[in-house]
């Protein structure tokens, strides 16, 4: 962090002139280390890219965007690129690109960077060095995810067949998973298989349980017990990079006209770290003739 004194000094010169006097310090300081240090373990996925791009976005609204000029749509680009990688969308782009962008993101999150943004009239002045900084060394990386996002290529365009088929045949994995996943929620056998199946610290969004995986576990045997005949059946299974959605049918007993569901499901290689799910119950008396599959 700066000095008073060095604080003082720079208050008396122009912007730009406070951007070029404070370039050096900022990218040889310890923050910035810092901030290239942990981009190389995320990279690498020993960190979290996802926890760092929802701090970072909400970082980022906050932000003064004079104060970045015209690096300023390259830092949403960033966010982006960081987003759609973190997702499985998005993956033409260098391990050291990466790296640079997810070291900015880094800077913009520590709250122990070299000028606290809180600071009088230099506030963000060190993270828009390092945003313009990283700009310059990964501008090709940031324009070619731009030209991605406008053509609306598909990322396997861009990969050899036998890596596409590699990615076909884990997208099959995920999709039978999660089917496997579907089923053991409605026949109650989910326990058996859930240290296979399951992230053991994963997440899941069904507001009528308290959270993690016990507690879900624990209601869906007691849904079994309460309807011993429940069924599902799938109606359409989608990949896509992480996640998979489940389009499903769900029958109490026989007769029952049941609920439609969807199940999106989060993987971390071959487990399901997070889950969401959403259903309505069918009435035999819809006014649509369509119905609900």
């Amino acid at each position: 962090m700066l000095s008073l004194r060095q604080m003082k000094k720079a208050r008396n010169k122009s912007p730009a002139e406070r951007d070029i006097s404070y370039q050096k310090p900022v990218l040889r300081s310890e923050a910035f280390a810092r901030a290239l240090s942990e981009a190389k373990l995320r990279v690498v996925g020993a960190g979290g890219l996802r926890s760092l791009f929802e701090r970072a976005a909400k970082v980022a609204a906050s932000l003064p965007k004079q104060r970045f000029k015209e690096n300023w749509p390259y830092l949403q680009t960033m966010l982006r690129l960081v987003g759609a990688y973190e997702r499985g969308q998005y993956k033409q782009v260098s391990s050291d690109d990466l790296m640079w962008i997810v070291a900015a993101l880094n800077y913009l999150v520590d709250p122990f960077d070299l000028i606290p943004d809180k600071t009088p009239l230099l506030g963000f002045v060190d993270d828009a060095i390092v945003v313009g900084s990283v700009v310059d060394k990964t501008r090709q990386a940031l324009d070619d995810f731009m030209i991605w996002e406008t053509n609306g290529v598909s990322v396997t365009a861009a990969v050899p067949p036998d890596r596409r088929k590699l990615l076909r045949m884990h997208d099959e994995l995920r999709k039978q998973l999660a089917a496997e996943f579907m089923q053991r929620t409605a026949d109650g056998t989910l326990v058996r298989a859930a240290t296979r199946l399951l992230v053991p610290d994963g997440i899941h969004h069904d507001w009528r349980f308290a959270a993690g995986w016990d507690s879900f576990l624990k209601a869906v045997a007691e849904a079994h017990r309460m309807s011993p005949q429940r069924r599902i059946e799938i109606k359409h299974l989608l990949c896509d990079g992480d996640f998979v959605i489940g389009h499903v049918h769900v029958v109490q007993r026989p007769g029952d006209p049941g609920a439609v569901g969807f199940f999106l499901l989060r993987f971390e290689g071959e487990r399901i770290a997070e889950m969401w799910a959403v259903g309505q119950a069918l009435q035999v008396d819809s006014p649509n003739k369509h119905g609900a599959f």
